[in-house]
């Protein structure tokens, strides 16, 4: 069993990177249908149990995840049994629902990211996934506007409202600036968050890679047995 903690606790951001990527292509292949729903359902369920893990270092981080994750499953438990179909609406509270639970991943990931210490190819997963969560978190966000403000995205005639795996495309291209502008912000609440969150999308990509050069060239890269090894080893 100890082998199975230290394996998870030195590739605890890498599989906390392929949940989300997991995820985000689980959205993009599912149909608006209670298959897709429950599909997308266990890949945010697999995110978060992810997640949790990765808060291998931080007792009370994971027993405060796992009490914010409920909200979330909770939401779309009422949903399902409330309308089997699975209507927009809850899809949107559940969203909602997720967002403290995101933003707590976000942030002990970024700060096992950023600790001092040499730098390891999972630090390197952690940069990703950080930056993932991120995004998540946004659409966590956008999904609180939508609720609080309906109407507040403009979509393609073919997409009726807004669900979760929309947000969550739209909160990506924000963040890494691309707008496609397929899915506009339509009120004030939407645009401002998605102003701010291009803004921060920028600050993280530009901070974090010259943190990674930074580190790399005063403390070096990590080698197989967690020690320190030099840049310039040949």
């Amino acid at each position: 069993m100890s082998d199975v903690r230290r394996h998870m606790a030195e590739h605890r951001c890498a599989y906390l990177l392929a949940s989300l990527v997991v995820f985000l292509i689980s959205g993009a292949v599912s149909k608006r249908s209670l298959t897709g729903d429950l599909i997308e359902l266990s890949a945010f369920l697999l995110v978060m149990i992810t997640a949790v893990a990765s808060m291998a270092e931080h007792r009370l981080a994971r027993v405060v995840g796992m009490i914010l994750a409920l909200p979330f499953v909770a939401a779309y438990l009422l949903a399902y049994a409330n309308d089997p179909r699975m209507s927009d609406r809850p899809s949107l509270v559940a969203a909602a629902a997720s967002l403290p639970f995101m933003v707590l991943s976000f942030w002990t990931t970024f700060t096992y990211t950023i600790r001092r210490a040499p730098i390891t190819t999972d630090r390197m997963f952690g940069a990703a996934a950080a930056f993932l969560l991120m995004a998540v978190a946004w659409a966590g966000l956008y999904a609180v506007a939508e609720l609080v403000q309906p109407g507040s995205f403009r979509t393609p005639p073919e997409l009726a409202t807004v669900v979760l795996n929309d947000l969550t495309y739209f909160s990506m291209v924000t963040q890494t600036t691309l707008g496609y502008g397929d899915i506009t912000p339509a009120r004030k609440l939407a645009r401002s968050f998605a102003m701010l969150q291009s803004s921060a999308g920028l600050f993280y990509m530009g901070a974090i890679v010259a943190y990674l050069v930074t580190a790399h060239s005063s403390s070096g890269w990590a080698g197989r047995d967690g020690g320190p090894r030099s840049g310039t080893e040949g």
